[in-house]
């Protein structure tokens, strides 16, 4: 099963990056070890987090992928979200914090996943951020008892400074399988 990621809903199929369950979540860990490296304010951890979530142990196989417009951006910020996520890319393709999984990623597939990323956030508006999608992922954590997530932002024991999510840690979901 493949996982597709894109702008948005109406993305043409040319303009899409699709990519199996493994690859996915190694792409995504090494966005989420550099973004929990460089998050300093609430909006940049919450992107992070939001990010951790998007896992074949969560969300099941073939269900990684998602719209970057789904992600939760705001308009007011959008500019300097965009800026912030870009930058996260850019970091983990200096494999920021790699070191902190249990087995190596391998660059020369990596790089260009995150570049292929990377030009889809790139080309992500604010006419895309819809505010429903951050007010909806953000109600989440009060209604399963876990909103300390979005107010202390925990960081796993285990692997130094790696943010968690309502399922804890990332790196730790992939280490039980």
């Amino acid at each position: 099963m493949a996982n597709t990621f894109m702008v948005h809903r109406n993305s043409p199929a040319e303009e899409c990056f699709r990519l199996g369950n493994a690859a996915s979540d190694e792409f995504l860990d090494a966005i989420v070890l550099a973004g929990s490296a460089l998050a300093e304010t609430e909006r940049e951890k919450q992107l992070i987090i939001w990010l951790t979530l998007q896992h074949t142990n969560i969300c099941g196989m073939g269900n990684v992928g998602f719209e970057i417009a789904e992600m939760p951006w705001t308009k007011a910020g959008f500019d300097s979200e965009k800026a912030f996520i870009l930058r996260c890319i850019e970091a983990a393709k200096t494999k920021l914090w790699w070191d902190r999984r249990r087995y190596p990623l391998i660059e020369e597939l990596v790089i260009p996943w995150l570049e292929s990323f990377g030009k889809l956030v790139d080309q992500m508006t604010v006419e895309y951020v819809n505010e429903d999608e951050l007010n909806e992922w953000l109600s989440w954590f009060p209604e399963i008892g876990k909103e300390y997530i979005l107010r202390d932002f925990p960081t796993c024991e285990k692997h130094k400074g790696m943010l968690v999510s309502l399922y804890g840690c990332r790196l730790c979901l992939e280490e039980k399988g």
